[in-house]
């Protein structure tokens, strides 16, 4: 309220435009939305790199029911009562939040998009196998720590896939791509948690049964993500320099794979096989 009053007292005639306004058809907030997004996938889908957009969402499947499994976990020890233990959980998985992306800052660079690609892929197969090991019997100090490797792996997934879509996309259109990236990765969340739910209370799995079966899934989705990586999908086609100017990636005949993976090399001063 304050913010608006202040905007009322500015005075004066004033005229930002650079060039004559063009007088624009009105159009429903509604179909300006429907429009964006339709361009937005229609850029996706005539990029090489639009199934990129999937790596929040393949993370989210797990990780989104954790606040679920979370309280059931909670249970376990005799640390404090069952709030304290709860904190702990979160504490844990605030500490990976943080340390993992230090670690991985080490094996990426921007000027190297595979790098990029290879910690999102590294980092998926890590919070699986941490959603996987939170459901094995164990003490709960043990389950704090797969619960700080989970947030570890999610947590560089989520930063090196924004830097995918922000080095491949142009500029005008990346608003779009990552508005559909953030949409999916929150749906996955939401589904997850949903399943964990469904499963616990309409088909009496327990909190273990649920964290293994959704890292098993996990580690299925991270053997085809690494299979797509290996046979050259996404950042990788280029040997590591990502696509052209177009945003197309560029065809394996048309390139010098050992030439582009060596310049990637040159340009970080990294290695990047973690």
């Amino acid at each position: 309220m304050l913010s608006a009053y202040l905007m009322a007292l500015v005075g004066g005639k004033w005229n930002v435009s650079v060039s004559p306004s063009v007088s624009q058809p009105a159009q429903s907030p509604w179909t300006l939305v429907k429009s964006m997004i339709w361009d937005g996938y229609k850029y996706l889908k005539g990029s090489g790199f639009g199934i990129l957009i999937f790596w929040k969402f393949s993370s989210a499947l797990g990780y989104g029911a954790m606040d679920v499994l979370n309280v059931s976990f909670s249970e376990r020890g005799n640390l404090g009562n069952r709030s304290t233990r709860l904190g702990f959980l979160f504490a844990a998985a605030g500490i990976g939040c943080l340390v993992g992306p230090l670690v991985a800052d080490r094996y990426t660079d921007m000027n190297c998009p595979k790098s990029l690609q290879l910690a999102c892929l590294y980092s998926l197969l890590l919070s699986a196998v941490g959603t996987l090991l939170t459901g094995l019997p164990s003490p709960f100090w043990i389950l704090c720590v797969w619960s700080a490797v989970r947030s570890m792996g999610s947590s560089v997934l989520w930063i090196n896939s924004s830097l995918l879509l922000q080095k491949f996309s142009h500029a005008e259109m990346l608003g779009r791509v990552s508005a559909m990236e953030y949409a999916l990765a929150l749906f996955a969340e939401a589904l997850s948690a949903v399943l964990a739910g469904v499963l616990q209370d309409n088909l009496s799995w327990t909190a273990e049964e649920v964290s293994i079966g959704l890292g098993a899934f996990g580690v299925v989705l991270s053997l085809a993500w690494g299979v797509y990586h290996f046979r050259g999908g996404g950042a990788a086609s280029a040997g590591g320099s990502g696509p052209d100017e177009n945003g197309q990636m560029e065809a394996p005949e048309e390139r010098n794979e050992a030439t582009s993976e060596q310049t990637c090399l040159m340009e970080s001063g990294n290695e990047y096989d973690m």
